[in-house]
């Protein structure tokens, strides 16, 4: 990973994707030391980086097709929408591209992604509630954060 990591954001996930989303990217690239590459339905994401003071920010938009939703099995999902905005971002990771993701959208398609494509744990016992593949000398690493639920065993696996 480079000194100023560069990090595939899904920007058309969570409740409040993709304005909210574009707003927290911009708060990152105008604090430094990040180049941001926004994964989304690129007309949605560059009207959002239009509402924020985004001029000459280490952001670029990456387009994708399709939104993967809470409540749609993750395999499937990703299976059904190759292109979808998680798929892109887990993607850009694995052509080294990006050196991490990050998704507030689909949980279990964020974790069923970096399993598939960077390859991984098995499955763990609870969902976590925030994910994030990161890329360093190829050899990927998930880190899981969870509120309740979190074992230590689950760092063995």
């Amino acid at each position: 990973m480079s000194d100023n990591p560069t990090i595939a954001i899904d920007a058309m996930g969570g409740d409040y994707g993709p304005s909210e989303t574009v707003r927290g990217a911009v708060l990152a690239a105008r604090a430094g030391g990040v180049t941001v590459l926004l994964v989304g339905d690129e007309a949605e994401v560059q009207q959002a980086l239009a509402a924020e003071d985004a001029a000459g920010l280490p952001i670029k938009v990456i387009p994708s097709e399709g939104v993967i939703v809470e409540g749609e099995h993750p395999a499937r999902a990703l299976r059904s929408k190759p292109k979808s905005s998680i798929a892109v971002s887990v993607g850009l990771v694995k052509q080294g591209m990006a050196d991490g993701f990050i998704s507030m959208g689909s949980t279990g398609a964020s974790m069923a992604a970096s399993v598939f494509l960077l390859g991984g744990c098995a499955a763990y016992a609870d969902a976590p509630v925030a994910s994030m593949a990161v890329a360093q000398q190829r050899e990927p690493v998930t880190i899981l954060v969870s509120i309740d639920g979190f074992h230590p065993d689950y760092l063995e696996r």
